[in-house]
């Protein structure tokens, strides 16, 4: 594994409106890199630091891109010598407490705002992380509550356009000769990105959704899950299980439930399939009727008595 680079290397692409800046921003970088999950004042004591740590986060004259750029053109160069990455795309929130000023709504009733990145990992065995190749944020200024497909399709932007559009701009940025694989949870699986990733000839490894379609070769229709569990056996492993605690358990709509640690062996398929455009697809005159793609089914063979099954499928 490679050794990591010092931060102000991260920070040497910037363009400060001030050298000073970019001075601080160095300094703030190397003080929370000593303990990340500390707060502004448990990372600076010194009252005067913690002031121009203040001062520089709330400095007009520059903002999250000024502050991101020179990491992210690190990381591409990274990554263009890697020639092959894992592009790990995935959505978090910031939640804060007490009365803020220019934060939006997160989980229906705190404040805060939601972060969307893109995580570059080598794709080899090694897996080590080469660095954020896009950070996109954004806040909900409202409750985002239940609208009907005629209402979404009639939006000029949806929240869901974020996992195409950040992975169509993070391949706008390494060379021609790199190869991205972007990898996304099943919130990702969005019949709108998959098409149009297949179609550009992108490479990606999507979660899949329970309730996406298969066409049978005999006219028929089937969940893709259920399709996926018929496949070709490829390979049995033994795999570590971690303990799980989800407070949401008891709930009906629950995807995952608790889980005890255990280790255990999964049966590997994969083949190709046939998904069929929904119905309620908001872009359906752009999209293609059917979509062949590859997928892989990951499946417990035999769960403790009381324990659900895991398995996963993706595209």
């Amino acid at each position: 594994m490679h050794a990591l680079p010092p931060i102000h290397d991260e920070f040497r692409d910037c363009e400060f409106p001030d050298l000073r800046l970019l001075d601080r921003v160095v300094r703030i970088a190397r003080q929370l890199e000593v303990d990340p999950k500390a707060s502004l004042p448990e990372s600076f004591r010194n009252p005067s630091q913690l002031e121009g740590t203040y001062r520089f986060f709330g400095n007009e004259r520059i903002d999250l891109g000024t502050v991101v750029a020179g990491h992210v053109s690190n990381t591409v160069r990274r990554v263009d010598v890697a020639k092959r990455a894992l592009a790990i795309h995935d959505t978090t929130s910031f939640v804060f407490d007490g009365e803020r000023d220019g934060l939006g709504i997160v989980d229906r009733s705190q404040q805060g705002f939601y972060a969307h990145a893109c995580l570059a990992v080598s794709a080899d065995g090694v897996r080590q992380p080469l660095g954020l190749l896009a950070l996109d944020t954004w806040m909900r200024t409202k409750k985002k509550g239940k609208r009907t497909t005629e209402a979404r399709r009639n939006e000029k932007e949806l929240e869901s356009d974020r996992w195409l559009e950040q992975s169509l701009a993070v391949e706008e940025l390494v060379s021609n000769s790199t190869v991205l694989i972007h990898v996304e949870d099943r919130e990702g699986d969005i019949y709108e990105s998959l098409a149009t990733r297949a179609q550009r000839g992108m490479h990606f490894i999507v979660r899949a959704s329970s309730n996406r379609v298969v066409k049978l070769e005999g006219g028929g229709t089937q969940n893709v899950l259920e399709s996926a569990r018929t496949l070709p056996l490829r390979s049995k492993r033994e795999v570590d299980l971690s303990e799980r605690h989800n407070p949401f358990a008891h709930l009906p709509k629950t995807s995952h439930g608790n889980r005890q640690a255990r280790t255990t062996q999964v049966e590997i398929r994969s083949g190709e399939l046939t998904l069929r455009r929904p119905q309620r697809a908001l872009r359906s005159s752009d999209l293609p009727k059917e979509l062949r793609l590859n997928v892989v089914h990951v499946g417990e063979v035999d769960a403790p008595p009381g324990e659900k099954a895991g398995h996963s499928a993706g595209q």
